[in-house]
């Protein structure tokens, strides 16, 4: 009888269910970008006693607001079976903790004299609020992927509106140490955004701590990937399941695989991004000397900053003149460890998500075989060829810089080291100019043929998946086996004892030619705005934009208004990929059916 009732009653309010929970919903929302506004203005610029007061106010009646929104929406979690306990369980421990609130500012509570030690009241209230309307946005964002729009305008509109918010928070008078213009500004948040590292601005002295913080966020943001960022947290508080259309987007535009497996592997994604870096900020921690910090606050900061940077394959640094900086250019040992960072970040998290599952299984297998007496279970190519590509091509591009930078730079840039800092600089360099953008000297300086070395090291870029740009290494090495292929007389591209579809030539031919046209295009606009400078310096400027690497001559400051704004479209270019950008504009969600008369053309001949 109680389950009849209780039956009736849930079909009978599903719709008005639905509704309330839709408008509470967008109550949040709605306050969620007012008091982002404030924020800004808060925390931005400096407030008298009065808008203080109102401020003050406005942060006390929007936890008011979220204690309704909330309690409603935890009385109708009650009635609603489609609800994940995680999300039932998210939303009365955000109800919990604004009662929290209430009671911690009351004065009879025992732990009041303690919330004074805080610089103001607001700071137990802006960290749980901010975490609520993170995870509102990120509930809507993912509902919104699911829409019939086109996934790669939505890509790229998503790093442009980063982008934006970066720039306004940069442009805050308490982010700043001095007047910045707004082209800088903007420039400064691109190559954050996209983590090039090229710089117009020292980050450690015209950024304040608040500026630094920023551009760290923006830099792990970018590295991370805008869509995975708001997908993990979407998919972890989403209100239901998440739907077939939602999986297939993401597979597409992130690193899943199997459809139904996308959202486990955007959790491993971000527990492997946090596990690395935080194993980096230890290393560099460790290695870092301590007499080149104020305070133990700095040394921490400086190994966070580095590791993030380093793993999201970005090239800006916190310290003045960065690692290039006499104090910090001699230390092996910091090089190398930023150098593993940049490898694991510029390979990718397939390959990553390819070797747990590869240790995991070998796991198993020992297990088995020490406890249920089993015997191996092999499975073929687990290490799959994508992932064999890619190590096989990171690995002889890192030989061929390390040694080639060690031979040509021996007695140039790298005379002032001893033998064992050479070794350790010319590895730092053959990693850091494919995808980073750190230096330890003077690209300036360079040799000619270490300098054609680097441009081609930056063209490569990083890998599929991976948190830098260029035409990516899988695309080299198809590039080449194939050009080989050919010059054999074969019709068709084997790897490894496996076939290479048309698709994937076709692809890598594309992203080729477009790379050189887009580059080529942006050199001439640069010669145009800023014929002072040799073409050797742009040619440098703009491959490492578009390879989102950040190593430069040192000619970007003194760049013209146009000139930066040439290289801030090539980053976000080589960032979001050339086919990618354009299919934004001309993606066509309709298949063509119809199947025409295949036509041989002549490509060349024998005289």
């Amino acid at each position: 009888m109680i389950k009849d009732i209780y039956n009736r009653f849930w079909r009978k309010t599903l719709f008005a269910r639905k509704k309330i929970s839709k408008q509470v919903s967008g109550i949040i929302l709605y306050l969620a970008i007012f008091f982002f506004l404030v924020f800004i203005y808060d925390f931005g610029f400096d407030q008298s006693p009065g808008e203080e007061k109102y401020i003050n106010l406005f942060y006390h009646l929007t936890k008011w607001i979220l204690v309704i929104c909330f309690g409603t929406r935890n009385f109708l979690n009650i009635f609603n079976r489609n609800k994940l306990l995680r999300v039932k369980i998210l939303d009365l421990f955000i109800l919990l903790s604004l009662f929290s609130l209430y009671i911690i500012h009351t004065e009879t509570f025992f732990l009041y004299k303690y919330i004074h030690l805080l610089p103001s009241f607001k700071h137990t209230f802006i960290p749980l609020f901010s975490f609520i309307f993170i995870v509102e946005y990120s509930r809507n964002a993912v509902s919104f992927y699911t829409k019939r729009l086109n996934p790669f305008l939505i890509l790229l509109l998503s790093f442009l509106i980063v982008i934006f918010i970066g720039g306004i928070l940069l442009s805050l008078p308490n982010s700043t140490t001095r007047h910045i213009s707004t082209i800088d500004i903007f420039f400064t948040s691109v190559s954050a955004v996209c983590v090039t590292g090229l710089g117009v601005i020292d980050v450690s002295k015209d950024l304040t701590l608040t500026g630094q913080i920023i551009v760290l966020m923006l830099i792990q943001i970018g590295g991370l990937g805008i869509m995975t960022f708001t997908s993990f947290i979407g998919f972890m508080f989403s209100g239901s399941e998440v739907s077939f259309q939602q999986r297939i987007l993401q597979r597409e535009m992130s690193i899943g695989k199997r459809i139904n497996e996308v959202a486990r592997i955007i959790y491993k994604v971000v527990l492997i991004m946090i596990i690395v870096e935080f194993i980096g900020a230890v290393g560099i921690y460790k290695v870092a000397p301590n007499n080149l910090f104020d305070n133990l606050f700095d040394k921490i900061f400086f190994s966070i900053f580095h590791s993030v940077a380093a793993f999201c394959n970005s090239g800006l640094s916190n310290y003045p003149g960065g690692l290039q900086n006499v104090n910090l250019r001699f230390e092996p040992f910091l090089l190398l460890n930023i150098s593993f960072l940049i490898i694991i970040g510029g390979i990718g998290f397939p390959i990553i998500l390819n070797f747990y599952d590869y240790l995991k299984k070998q796991i198993v297998n020992v297990w088995n075989l020490l406890v249920h007496k089993k015997r191996f279970q092999h499975v073929p190519y687990l290490i799959n060829l994508n992932s064999r590509i890619i190590l096989y091509t990171t690995g002889i591009l890192l030989l061929i810089g390390f040694v080639f930078v060690f031979i040509f730079e021996y007695n140039n840039t790298l005379r002032e080291f001893s033998f064992g800092e050479k070794l350790a600089v010319s590895f730092f360099t053959s990693a850091t100019s494919r995808t980073a953008g750190f230096n330890a000297f003077n690209f300036g300086d360079v040799n000619f043929p270490t300098y054609i070395l680097i441009v081609l090291l930056m063209w490569v870029g990083a890998s599929p998946g991976g948190t830098g740009g260029g035409i990516k290494t899988t695309t080299f090495a198809i590039m080449v086996t194939n050009f080989i292929s050919l010059a054999k007389g074969k019709e068709r591209l084997l790897i490894d004892r496996r076939e290479i579809s048309v698709a994937s030539i076709n692809k890598s031919f594309a992203i080729v030619m477009s790379s050189i046209l887009v580059i080529g295009l942006s050199v001439t606009l640069i010669l145009s705005f800023d014929p002072g400078f040799s073409m050797e310096e742009i040619v440098f400027e703009a491959f490492s934009a578009f390879s989102t690497t950040g190593l430069t001559m040192g000619i970007t400051p003194n760049l013209s208004a146009g000139s930066k704004v040439v290289l801030m479209i090539l980053m976000l270019v080589g960032r979001v990929g050339v086919i990618a950008t354009f299919s934004a504009f001309f993606f066509d969600f309709h298949s063509e059916r119809i199947k025409y008369p295949k036509q041989q053309i002549e490509l060349y001949e024998i005289n």
